[in-house]
C-alpha cells in the first residue's frame, strides 16, 4: 500500500503539529531509501521506422486490392509484412520495466516476460557496478553481450550490472542513471560506480 504525502497530511491533521512534523520527516527519509523507476520502451527512431514500414506496406496492400490484383503472391507478401510490422509495433509498446532498489534487495519486473517481480537480496550480490553509455552507443553494437548475462533493459547499456555469488550475471536497465548514482551514494557509501 502506497501512501502519498497528500494522504498522509490529511490523516495527520487530526494530530498535533509536532507529531505531523515527525511523521513527514520519517516519511521523507523512507522515500530517500528507495530507488524506484518504471518506464516503457520508447525508441522514437525505431517506432518511426517500423511505423513508416507498416504504413507503406498497408498502402501497397490497399493499392493491390483497388487494382483488382488481390489474388497475386504480392498480396500475400504485403499481408505478411503488415502483420509482422503490426505485431512488432504492438509487442514493443507492451514492454515495461519496473525497478525498485532499497538497502535490502533489488526488485525488477519486465512485462510481459515476468509475471511477478524478481528479487535479488544484497546478501546474494558479489559485485555491482553502475553503467552509463552514451545515447548513440546503442546503435553501434557495443551493447551486445556474449558472457551469458541476463539483460533486462529498455534503455541500452544504462543501469546496474550485477554479479551474484552463485555466478549469475545480470544487467538491470535504468533510465535515470544520475538518480541511481545519488541513491547509491546516500544508501551505500562503499559502492563502486
Amino acid at each position: 500500500m502506497f501512501i502519498t504525502l497528500k494522504t498522509l497530511s490529511l490523516l495527520v491533521t487530526l494530530l498535533n503539529k509536532k507529531s505531523y512534523y515527525l511523521i513527514i520527516q520519517n516519511f521523507k527519509k523512507m522515500e530517500d531509501k528507495v530507488f524506484k523507476e518504471e518506464y516503457s520502451f520508447d525508441d522514437k527512431v525505431l517506432f518511426t521506422l517500423l511505423g513508416a514500414g507498416f504504413v507503406g506496406a498497408s498502402w501497397g496492400l490497399l493499392n493491390l486490392f483497388l487494382s483488382e490484383q488481390a489474388a497475386s503472391t504480392k498480396t500475400l507478401a504485403y499481408i505478411i509484412i503488415v502483420l509482422i510490422l503490426g505485431f512488432l509495433l504492438f509487442a514493443l509498446r507492451q514492454l515495461k520495466l519496473k525497478v525498485s532498489i532499497n538497502d535490502k534487495r533489488i526488485k525488477y519486473k519486465m512485462f510481459p516476460l515476468h509475471n511477478k517481480s524478481q528479487k535479488i537480496e544484497w546478501e546474494e550480490v558479489e559485485s555491482c557496478e553502475i553503467v552509463k553509455s552514451p545515447y548513440f552507443a546503442q546503435w553501434h553494437g557495443g551493447n551486445i553481450q556474449f558472457n551469458h548475462e541476463s539483460w533486462y533493459s529498455l534503455t541500452g547499456r544504462n543501469g546496474l550490472s550485477i554479479k551474484t555469488k552463485d555466478g549469475r550475471c545480470l544487467f538491470i536497465g535504468c533510465k535515470n542513471v544520475e538518480k541511481l548514482k545519488q541513491f547509491f551514494a546516500k544508501t551505500f557509501s562503499s559502492i563502486e560506480s
